[in-house]
């Protein structure tokens, strides 16, 4: 079953680096990278208001341990966003083609 993975980005490029990177290694089958939006957050306690870029990782959970030390590895935050959950249901063809493409 697929398992995926949002993050966020300063910008899109960081986006697109760090998603072929991961293709690059097969730790993902696929990445959505978003259009940018605005985060409001708190930081060192501060309020802050930025726009960064977010993405949508397909993989398997086997992945996630290296999958967040590369990331992490690349990433140009302190405190990257790395949140991953488990699908419970996919489309059949599709759960094949992540577990035949990493």
């Amino acid at each position: 079953m697929p398992f995926l993975i949002y993050m966020t980005f300063a910008d899109k490029a960081e986006a697109e680096k760090i998603a072929s990177a991961l293709l690059e290694k097969k730790l993902i089958a696929c990445a959505n990278i978003f259009a940018p939006h605005t985060a409001v957050y708190e930081w060192e306690g501060e309020v802050k208001t930025e726009e960064e870029t977010a993405g949508l990782f397909k993989t398997e959970e086997r992945h996630f341990a290296e999958i967040e030390s590369l990331v992490k590895s690349l990433h140009s935050y302190d405190t990257p966003c790395i949140i991953g959950w488990q699908t419970d249901k996919s489309e059949a063809d599709f759960s094949n083609w992540v577990s035949s493409t990493i």
